[in-house]
């Protein structure tokens, strides 16, 4: 639609350019004024105002700031898991706003983004550390989908963060035990109060928060399996149950017969604490609680899981690591990737395959011996 304008001149002097636009859903005229000065300058705007609006590309001038738009108006809309909500207002709070907060929003420029990430790349941490290549590209993510909002809210022309190109991560390998080390660790921590949810961890790969999340209900201790359907996460210190992120991560994990035995004892020694607690016991089925059968504070779980792996002897480890060992000594055992996925609750056994992919060569060789082996004969 070919939008429509005129000049309209005040009698201090000043000229203003009205551009008429589309009326709004409910048929209601829509007029946006400029202040243009002079009449040369609103005769020269004019015409550029006029074709922004048939090109679909125009947007109205504000003067609204990158951190009034984040805080006021993008985090506040957000539809999305209460974690994730948490994971951008922390994100924008740390990093966005302290650097480029005061540029207007419609003002905001690749330039400005460069910038920002090279200063986060030297000192973003606390203390003036370099910030890590995944957390600056964390920034990154945040930013364009905020941007790509505006850009749809018509609050600016294009998305800045298009044009801006983040030096490529290089790939390591996940951090992970070997099969003895996790023997070790689970013989060293039997008698820990989280034992049996290093045990666990290490012998399903679930998530740390879908192990915090299981209940009594989800196990099936005769069968031998759990019913993954949910994760704890811990927002604004509160805790927050929410169903997986993906249909796959709702599935159901097989609990080898060493993990039963270990959860009918946990479960024992539970009852025990149910039943010094009196009152005070929150009955909400979990499988691991507090003393007073309330949920666990996931960064409890990570700092116990690091005392625990000291005192082991063993490298340096996180909870999410017993995930990554999980799956790489399935790998290594011949565990067909579809099948890890599925434990795992990957989307796809591809992603499986290329998080993992240091533990392809050694089936690949083995792969190739077995079929030299059939075409030349070999004993």
């Amino acid at each position: 639609m070919r939008g429509k304008g005129s000049i309209v001149g005040r009698k201090n002097g000043t000229y203003y350019v009205v551009i008429e636009l589309p009326p709004d859903a409910e048929g209601k005229r829509r007029q946006k004024w400029h202040r243009a000065g002079s009449k040369e300058d609103a005769e020269r705007l004019l015409p550029e105002l006029l074709v922004q609006v048939h090109r679909g590309v125009y947007v109205a001038t504000s003067r609204t700031t990158v951190r009034d738009y984040l805080l006021k108006s993008w985090l506040p809309s957000l539809d999305v898991r209460a974690s994730t909500a948490e994971l951008y207002e922390t994100i924008v709070n740390a990093y966005v706003v302290p650097h480029i907060g005061t540029v207007r929003l419609q003002e905001l420029a690749p330039a400005h983004l460069k910038s920002l990430y090279k200063t986060l790349q030297t000192s973003g941490r606390r203390g003036g550390q370099p910030l890590a290549p995944k957390t600056i590209r964390n920034v990154h993510t945040t930013l364009h989908r905020a941007l790509r909002d505006a850009v749809e809210e018509e609050l600016v022309i294009r998305n800045v963060a298009d044009a801006v190109r983040l030096t490529k991560v290089e790939w390591t390998a996940p951090a992970h035990w070997n099969a003895e080390q996790v023997a070790s660790f689970v013989t060293a921590t039997k008698d820990d109060r989280l034992g049996p949810l290093w045990f666990i961890l290490a012998s399903t790969g679930l998530r740390r928060g879908e192990a915090l999340a299981l209940r009594w209900p989800d196990l099936s201790l005769d069968h031998g399996r759990a019913s993954v359907h949910r994760s704890l996460a811990w927002v604004r210190k509160q805790p927050a149950f929410g169903e997986p992120k993906t249909k796959a991560g709702r599935r159901t994990v097989p609990l080898p017969a060493e993990t039963v035995t270990v959860l009918k004892a946990h479960r024992k020694r539970q009852a025990a604490e149910q039943l010094a607690a009196g009152e005070l016991w929150k009955d909400l089925g979990l499988v691991f609680s507090l003393e007073d059968g309330s949920p666990v504070p996931p960064k409890r779980v990570t700092k116990a899981f690091g005392r625990a792996v000291e005192r082991a002897g063993l490298p340096k480890l996180t909870p999410h690591g017993l995930r990554h060992t999980f799956a790489t000594v399935a790998l290594e055992e011949g565990v067909l990737t579809k099948v890890v996925a599925d434990v795992l609750g990957h989307s796809s056994a591809s992603i499986t395959a290329d998080l993992y992919s240091h533990t392809t060569e050694p089936s690949t060789r083995d792969a190739s011996e077995r079929v030299a082996s059939a075409m030349f004969g070999r004993a």
